[in-house]
């Protein structure tokens, strides 16, 4: 059985564990949190190009990754499933060796690097990665700054402590 995955707060990762003790990595909590602060100030919002959610998936990539993560590329786009799947695939592109910028870059552009990657989509809406990517990163160091003064993830083996 996978983890459950739940939020006492928008500002939050909880995950709790069904089948043992399982910790998520730090980093990728992190560096999730900062992509969602930065796509939708945590706010589940539409964007111009079509984007949804806290995260802004694209539908084709929803449901390619909610189908990898959640086993049913139609998910409901629930804060739940959508830290699952954001945490999943940034946690495959980092155990792939991808850094904090390369992975905000593919976040944003679908590619790791995002130097001169500005300009604007074929829906009229401007882009620039590499302006993403030091917000992005920007708000990663503050995350990590704040975790280690105060852990914001509880475990729990207990799926209604929450």
């Amino acid at each position: 059985m996978t983890p459950v995955w739940q939020s006492r707060r928008q500002d939050q990762i909880v995950l709790v564990n069904i089948t043992g003790n399982s910790m998520l990595d730090q980093d990728v909590v992190n560096l999730a949190k900062a992509i969602r602060q930065n796509e939708s100030g945590n706010r589940p919002i539409s964007g111009a190009s079509g984007e949804f959610g806290r995260y802004q998936f694209v539908g084709d990539t929803w449901n390619k990754w909610a189908g990898e993560y959640l086993g049913n590329p139609n998910a409901p786009h629930s804060l739940e499933n959508e830290n699952k799947v954001a945490y999943s695939q940034i946690k495959k592109w980092k155990e792939q060796g991808y850094n904090p910028g390369q992975i905000a870059s593919l976040w944003n552009s679908g590619k790791p690097d995002w130097q001169g990657k500005v300009g604007v989509n074929k829906m009229g809406v401007k882009y620039d990665t590499p302006k993403y990517v030091a917000n992005v990163y920007q708000l990663y160091k503050q995350n990590k700054t704040t975790s280690l003064n105060a852990n914001p993830l509880v475990g729990t083996q207990e799926p209604n402590a929450l």
